[in-house]
């Protein structure tokens, strides 16, 4: 059995988070305590669960999404910026073939787009499977 602090496990009620389906089925939507915190912005949990709980920059959700993906979708800067920093590739992409700059430009905020096309080389061009920039 694991232990009730794995960074494996989501820590509301020591579950994993579901979400419901249409017919209002529960799916396990797999994000780990690094993704929760690169979700909220939160830089120094973030920070310690990569260089003390022993959490990956490379975890991925069932969407495939890792913790610089949910941060860059959320617009936290800080937090992508470190990201990349500590080796996350700005090329990394999900299910859909959206990369980090993508999903910036759809929900993430100016600051975060611009740090990404401008510092780190991303492409402003990337179209993910169903064709969309």
């Amino acid at each position: 059995t694991g232990h009730k602090c794995d960074p494996e496990i989501e820590r509301f009620g020591g579950q994993q988070a579901t979400e419901r389906d249409e017919e209002g089925e529960g799916t396990t939507l797999a994000h780990t305590a690094l993704h929760y915190a690169a979700i909220q912005g939160n830089l120094e949990t973030v920070q310690w669960l990569i260089k003390e709980g022993g959490a990956s920059t490379s975890e991925r959700t069932r969407q495939d999404q890792t913790a610089l993906l949910l941060a860059a979708e959320q617009g936290e800067p800080a937090t992508v910026q470190w990201l990349v920093a500590e080796g996350a590739s700005i090329e990394e992409e999900d299910l859909s073939q959206r990369n980090a700059a993508f999903l910036a430009c759809r929900r993430g905020g100016l600051q975060t787009v611009q740090w990404l096309i401008k510092e780190c080389g991303a492409s402003a061009n990337k179209r993910d499977v169903h064709g969309w920039t």
